[in-house]
């Protein structure tokens, strides 16, 4: 048997190898070519979303720019003499001075309320009291006009009413807790004196008890406590 002189294994097996190799150079061109589409589309749709924002931040700048222009005209068109300003400030401040700050009080009323699980707080209010000065002017009083001695300062009047939790009819121990927890508030520096409006029950001897053993609702206190403003 005769083998031709043009059959050479060795050189079909490169060139196998050749065209497998255009294959794996075509597919990975091709996938580079996706990936490189993709990035460019992201880039794209990041360069969109940037460019909005620009767009936005410089309407607000411009809608900024025309409010204080706004501003500007209106206060050049009402100018105010240094005088008139200086009055504003000084009845702010004063109409100001005595109003009390929420977490002072809370936290007043807070220590109050330690070691008194017991006791549950429904209604918390306070207000300033303006200090009253007699109207009826002694010499000594308008010499304490005339050489300007501090007059009495504000105080705030904090209510506070509540119930008696865990209540199982007796109304001793739950008017015992209440003065207890009275006696606690008054030992607290900002507190100058306590006035009980409210309690569970009158003790008084005397006294008829009509309410049935059933009908045991939680009791009630109401106390107003006076704080000094300038401990606050």
């Amino acid at each position: 048997m005769c083998i031709r002189d043009s059959y050479k294994p060795k050189k079909l097996v490169f060139v196998r190898l050749h065209h497998q190799t255009k294959r794996y150079l075509l597919a990975a061109s091709i996938f580079l070519a996706i990936v490189t589409f993709g990035v460019i589309g992201s880039n794209e749709i990041k360069s969109n979303k940037i460019k909005k924002t620009n767009q936005q931040m410089n309407q607000t700048l411009l809608d900024g720019s025309a409010n204080i222009e706004k501003l500007q005209s209106w206060f050049n068109a009402h100018q105010s003499s240094p005088m008139k300003m200086e009055s504003v400030v000084s009845t702010a401040r004063k109409l100001t001075a005595g109003n009390p700050l929420p977490q002072h009080i809370f936290k007043v009323i807070s220590g109050g309320y330690e070691n008194f699980n017991d006791l549950s707080l429904n209604t918390l209010e306070w207000k300033t009291v303006l200090a009253s000065i007699n109207n009826t002017q002694t010499p000594n009083h308008q010499e304490a006009l005339n050489t300007e001695e501090s007059t009495p300062s504000n105080t705030i009047l904090v209510t506070l009413e509540g119930e008696v939790l865990n209540f199982h009819g007796n109304y001793r121990h739950a008017i015992e807790r209440i003065q207890a927890f009275v006696r606690n508030l008054k030992s607290l520096d900002p507190v100058t004196s306590i006035t009980i409006h409210k309690l569970p029950l009158d003790i008084n001897p005397t006294t008829k008890i009509s309410r049935s053993i059933a009908d045991q609702t939680a009791p009630s206190y109401a106390l107003d406590v006076e704080l000094h403003a300038g401990a606050l």
